[in-house]
């Protein structure tokens, strides 16, 4: 659950920093206009805007799939080999740390696999309860039966 919640936050946290990205572009936008020259808004993204957006992208990717593997790596289930090139993505940016994460296409498969084992286990937990429960009324009916019955053989005159 901690997990869960570390993640979550994780993933707001990068959601503010592209709100305040988005706000600051704006703010040159509306500067660029009121100066009548549209390059300012052009040269901040070149300069600055650019690069943040990339790395932004590029934490949410590195973030999504720590977690998926992470997931995985819990439920005993197979992670995407590093030898199989087609479900590794290493075009982190130039200016951030570089990392594998999974392409999108693996993403895919990995969560529903993850999806699959859940299920399953959700399935075997459901069948255990239908029996125990089914054995729980039988016995409560037995029960009840037998004190009709003891009821009744004690009144009889």
């Amino acid at each position: 659950m901690f997990n869960w919640l570390s993640h979550r936050l994780s993933l707001y946290k990068l959601n503010r920093r592209e709100n305040k990205l988005n706000s600051e572009w704006e703010r040159q936008s509306k500067k660029a206009n009121e100066q009548g020259s549209p390059d300012l808004v052009d040269e901040w993204y070149d300069s600055v805007g650019h690069y943040d957006y990339e790395e932004i992208d590029w934490e949410r990717k590195t973030l999504v799939s720590r977690n998926l593997i992470s997931e995985a790596d819990k439920l005993h289930l197979p992670r995407p080999k590093t030898s199989e090139r087609q479900k590794w993505d290493g075009n982190s940016p130039p200016h951030v740390p570089y990392t594998y994460v999974l392409t999108p296409e693996a993403m895919t498969e990995v969560r529903a696999t993850i999806r699959k084992e859940k299920r399953e286990r959700r399935e075997t937990v459901e069948w255990w309860v239908k029996i125990a429960g089914g054995l729980i009324t039988i016995g409560t009916g037995l029960v009840g039966a037998l004190i009709g019955l003891v009821a009744v053989w004690k009144h009889k005159p």
